[in-house]
């Protein structure tokens, strides 16, 4: 939805040329491509290297209402797009043409919304995927387990990987480095665990387990797109039970190290000498 705030997104699609330049945001479900067609994370990618989709936003009317050329609504925003490939410096302008502006995404719920209603579209211009500019994502650059000393916490065995590759314990890295995926929820009030939430259940939680690397701001959104309800695993949480669950999945990387993104619910704002520079790409 349309704010006044620019964020900026996270990247990784084969690219044109090598020309270097500022980064873009984009909205993609390319790192699910062949797996969901209607889960979209963030990207970035350099702006003047490969070419991305268009989609546009604006608000709608006084009567709530939506023009007929942005038929997709969600919330209190309209949305338009084209699957044609342009240049990311052509976005902006084709949106303005249109009455709109690039669009931008607010909440995990609307990118969860956007990306079923997107899922419905065959693809084009890109094999098995769609990628979108964007002017901003809330949440990138937004820590939940960043400490005072602008560290991250995250769940390892690294200490253990061989002798015992269930027992985690908490420690700390840099809050650029990498980290797995380790949703928590509540179980609902059914007993059932939501899909992608159900790769085992501890007491009263269901998880979802992902052992591929991703950014930890990143991490944190994957959790809230995939249900309004989840979140990272928390530094509360019964470690002892869930390692011994993890052990157990088929894909789990026995004699490796696993590390988790934690989220710590005493986090607050980010100490501004953690902050990271706000680059300002609305226009590149």
């Amino acid at each position: 939805m349309l704010t006044d705030a620019i964020f900026w997104l996270v990247t990784g699609t084969l690219v044109a040329n090598t020309i270097a330049g500022p980064d873009c945001l984009l909205f993609t479900n390319w790192r699910y491509q062949g797996e969901s067609r209607s889960k979209f994370i963030w990207k970035t990618e350099k702006c003047l290297q490969s070419t991305v989709q268009t989609l546009c936003e604006q608000p709608k009317d006084g009567s709530g209402d939506c023009p007929a050329d942005f038929p997709m609504a969600i919330g209190d925003s309209c949305y338009w797009f084209d699957l044609t490939p342009v240049d990311h410096d052509e976005v902006s302008e084709i949106c303005a043409l249109k009455g709109g502006d690039i669009a931008a995404i607010d909440t995990p719920s609307e990118a969860r919304e956007l990306g079923k209603l997107l899922a419905a579209v065959p693809d084009a211009g890109y094999k098995n995927y769609k990628e979108f500019r964007i002017k901003h994502w809330t949440g990138y650059k937004e820590y939940a387990n960043q400490q005072e000393d602008c560290k991250c916490l995250i769940l390892s065995n690294y200490r253990t990987k061989v002798s015992d590759p269930g027992k985690l314990y908490i420690t700390r890295e840099g809050c650029d480095g990498l980290s797995q995926l380790l949703c928590e929820m509540d179980i609902p009030p059914s007993g059932v665990c939501p899909d992608g939430f159900n790769d085992f259940k501890v007491d009263g939680s269901c998880y979802m387990v992902d052992f591929a690397f991703n950014e930890h701001d990143r991490n944190d959104m994957f959790c809230k797109v995939a249900n309004d309800a989840g979140h990272l695993v928390r530094v509360d949480s019964d470690f002892a039970k869930i390692g011994k669950e993890l052990v157990k999945l088929p894909n789990f990387p026995n004699g490796s190290t696993v590390e988790f993104t934690l989220e710590d619910p005493a986090t607050g704002p980010i100490p501004q000498s953690c902050a990271p520079p706000e680059p300002d790409n609305s226009n590149q």
